[in-house]
């Protein structure tokens, strides 16, 4: 049974670059792995497929793959690995964005600032130009600013919060 279930999912669920091309593919895809990992269906298979994906050169699968697996890490703290491997490892731009709304979920939800929120915070700073300028580039989600602009105020450095206020408002 887990044979069929592994080939299915490898068949028709796994996201196929050159098939699914599709928003509305991918976007389905992408819930049916959720729903299938927050049931403990074949979670390890799906976790490495999602983990796969996330290195994609599509951007739109990189990035909702990125957003599926933090859906998943705020329902169940049994993914929280890899939330840090992916603030560790991720490279920074659009996805370190992405991160930062389940940084502020997982915050909320667990009302702490535990090791997720200083590993997130450490990489900000120490990619914030980069982050700045892709910003400034205007590649970005409305909510991903927003998450990360709270997680700066609520947890981040008085000054770099200031500093990206300045930023921003360069902008405006």
């Amino acid at each position: 049974n887990s044979e069929l279930i592994q080939s299915f999912i490898n068949n028709f669920i796994k996201i196929d670059e050159e098939i699914d091309v599709e928003t509305y593919m991918i976007d389905t895809k992408l819930e049916i792995m959720y729903l299938l990992a927050i049931d403990d269906i074949e979670s390890k298979l799906i976790i490495d497929i999602l983990s796969s994906s996330i290195k994609s050169s599509n951007n739109d699968i990189s990035y909702k793959s990125i957003r599926t697996i933090g859906n998943l890490i705020v329902h169940e703290k049994k993914y929280m690995d890899i939330m840090y491997d992916l603030i560790e490892n991720l490279p920074t731009r659009k996805n370190l964005l992405a991160i930062s709304i389940f940084v502020k979920d997982l915050s909320i939800k667990n009302n702490t600032k535990d090791i997720v929120v200083g590993k997130f915070i450490k990489r900000v700073v120490k990619s914030k130009d980069e982050i700045h300028d892709f910003i400034s580039q205007g590649n970005f989600k409305d909510d991903d600013i927003i998450s990360y602009i709270w997680v700066l105020g609520e947890f981040g450095d008085i000054e770099e919060l200031i500093w990206f206020f300045n930023f921003l408002t360069a902008f405006i």
